[in-house]
């Protein structure tokens, strides 16, 4: 004769907060999945891009201002004068384990529009003999939208001189800028008198994503 096998229905009730605890947490790595999913679909259209525009002839005008969107990541080469007595010093900064700037100076070009040009890293020993090209001169870059602010940056402090990330209107207001184009020109190549000092560093622009 078989044993009898009893079940205890008490045993197995399922209680309900961890029946809640279990569907919210499902409810989360499906919502994470998605996410990522998300993430990495939009990454591969935000890289095609930048192939696309990158590898096109550069512009040497710029489109107007509500057309700038079609010419994100394209390469430029913009005749105009530096206004260096208006540029800002984004900190702080770390390259090659050196503390620095980021050094963002307006540049007006001799179509009228003003565009900031990120020219690069200045090591903080630097600073006070950066190159300051004198007259019209053709800047090379590549057009990019400007970064947004951080979660961990700070607020900026234009009256103090105090910049951690750009904000092309407070640039423009706090340096009597008038309007700026919304895209900003990340340098490849410009003059440097003093280019084995490296301030600025040269650079060629490179698509930096942020971590899924």
């Amino acid at each position: 004769m078989s044993p009898r096998i009893f079940f205890d229905e008490k045993a197995f009730a399922p209680r309900l907060l961890p029946t809640l605890l279990t569907l919210f947490m499902l409810a989360v790595l499906i919502g994470l999945g998605t996410w990522q999913l998300y993430r990495a679909e939009w990454k591969g259209r935000l890289i095609a891009e930048w192939q696309t525009q990158s590898a096109k002839l550069a512009l040497e005008e710029l489109p107007p201002p509500d057309q700038s969107g079609t010419v994100t990541y394209r390469r430029a080469r913009l005749l105009g004068k530096f206004q260096h007595e208006k540029s800002l010093m984004l900190s702080p900064r770390v390259k090659n384990d050196r503390e620095g700037v980021e050094l963002i100076t307006p540049l007006k070009l001799l179509t009228g529009e003003t565009v900031l040009v990120d020219r690069g890293f200045v090591a903080k020993e630097s600073t006070a003999s950066i190159d300051q090209p004198i007259g019209a001169v053709f800047v090379e870059g590549e057009l990019r939208a400007f970064y947004p602010r951080g979660w961990m940056q700070p607020e900026n402090k234009p009256g103090a001189e105090q910049w951690y990330w750009l904000d092309p209107a407070a640039a423009a207001s706090a340096k009597n800028l008038g309007a700026v184009y919304p895209l900003e020109l990340i340098a490849e190549l410009f003059p440097l008198s003093a280019w084995m000092s490296c301030a600025p560093c040269k650079r060629f622009p490179t698509l930096n994503l942020p971590c899924a």
